[in-house]
């Protein structure tokens, strides 16, 4: 068991052993021991969610990088390949191949970066904005001809 277990079920055994308290200290042991409970739980599915949307988004990130470099075009650098996917009036996505980065650009301005999975997994985007972007690149593939 670890420490969050062990704690976990001290807690639950408090609070069986004392179902109806009598005494003032008695009330304040099981009420302590109550709410933390339920604050460890809150926080365990706090944690849950966060860890699932972060992998959900960091799931589409790959994703958004094998679509670009499936119809893009590849440029070598130092460390890894840079590509370019043009998708129409002056916008293209990037995706850096050495650090999963991916960028959409129009021009030499970036509008949005994805992110980076480098030792890591960094994002500020909520995961509409990563289903958008799959959504249009598979669109773009569709009318490209590309099967995806």
């Amino acid at each position: 068991m670890n420490k969050e277990e062990i704690l976990t079920k001290a807690l639950k055994d408090i609070i069986e052993e004392c179902p109806k308290p009598k005494l003032p200290y008695g009330k304040k042991v099981v009420s302590i021991a109550t709410n933390t409970l339920a604050k460890i739980k809150a926080v365990d599915v706090d944690a849950l969610v966060i860890r699932n949307a972060t992998e959900t988004k960091r799931q589409m990130l790959r994703e958004l990088g094998l679509l670009i470099r499936k119809m893009g075009r590849r440029e070598g650098k130092k460390h890894g390949n840079y590509w370019y996917l043009e998708i129409g009036n002056g916008y293209y996505f990037g995706h850096d191949d050495y650090n999963n980065a991916v960028n959409f650009n129009k021009g030499g301005e970036r509008i949005k970066y994805y992110g980076i999975d480098w030792g890591g997994f960094e994002t500020k985007l909520e995961t509409e904005d990563f289903e958008d972007a799959l959504q249009l690149l598979k669109s773009f593939a569709k009318l490209s001809g590309v099967s995806v």
